[in-house]
């Protein structure tokens, strides 16, 4: 009878909130139990913002301070957002807000990732309302990143999305290269189509997870060691991707 190695398959499933009626396939359970192993640390609410900043970016001097010419830039672009979509104008922010949104880009953080605003990571205004326009009661101070990607996506499965993906690039775990620059970088030592394959062997206690990190400058690729160290048995894995 196959009716308790079923059961003992939907309870052991269940502990890690996998629905087999959505996933038939078992190898796609499989995963989806690993990946809860990996994610079990995810917090919503937590800061991930290490992967994108550094000590200089959040030093006092890197600082975002909005000046008058910047955020009279940002107003016409606005209201010429909201003139396009005809939206409702009559209370859009304005040059004389500039006091008010200078404070609060120091004050405050990405609504989105509680990133802090520099010069490499300048604010937006998020608008909670999609169909308004641009009024101040209306925008929340937000990472060009975090603004581009949420669109007129649902704002908390945009949040959601967001912060996985810091979350992944800080644990260096396995992602979808976004970036085509990345991804040619990658390409020129692939034969065989998109596939690329690596062989490994991992010990248990001693083989350190590894993480790739691209440099810009020196437009390469880079491996190092994360603290974290392999725990299953020793194995040769072939990773096709």
């Amino acid at each position: 009878m196959m009716l308790h190695p079923i059961d003992n398959m939907i309870n052991f499933y269940f502990e890690f909130k996998v629905d087999m009626l959505l996933n038939t396939s078992l190898a796609k359970n499989s995963c989806q139990v690993k990946y809860s192993f990996v994610y079990k640390d995810f917090d919503l609410s937590e800061s991930y913002n290490d992967v994108i900043t550094n000590n200089d970016d959040d030093s006092i001097d890197n600082q975002f301070i909005l000046t008058p010419q910047y955020w009279y830039q940002k107003v016409n672009d606005y209201n010429e957002q909201d003139k396009r979509q005809k939206r409702d104008r009559k209370h859009n922010i304005s040059i004389n807000d500039y006091e008010y949104f200078k404070n609060l880009f120091i004050t405050h953080t990405c609504h989105m990732c509680q990133a802090r605003f520099n010069y490499k990571n300048k604010p937006t205004l998020d608008r909670i309302d999609n169909a308004k326009a641009h009024t101040k009661a209306n925008v929340l101070p937000c990472c060009l990143y975090c603004n581009k990607y949420a669109s007129n996506r649902d704002k908390n499965e945009a949040r959601l999305m967001i912060q996985l993906r810091r979350f992944a690039l800080k644990n260096g775990l396995p992602m979808t290269i976004s970036d085509q620059q990345v991804y040619q970088l990658c390409r020129r030592d692939m034969t065989g189509g998109i596939s690329y394959v690596a062989h490994r062997q991992n010990i248990a206690g001693e083989t350190k997870i590894n993480k790739f990190i691209y440099d810009r400058d020196s437009n390469t690729v880079h491996s190092f060691d994360l603290p974290y160290v392999m725990t299953h048995k020793e194995q040769i894995m072939i990773n096709n991707e």
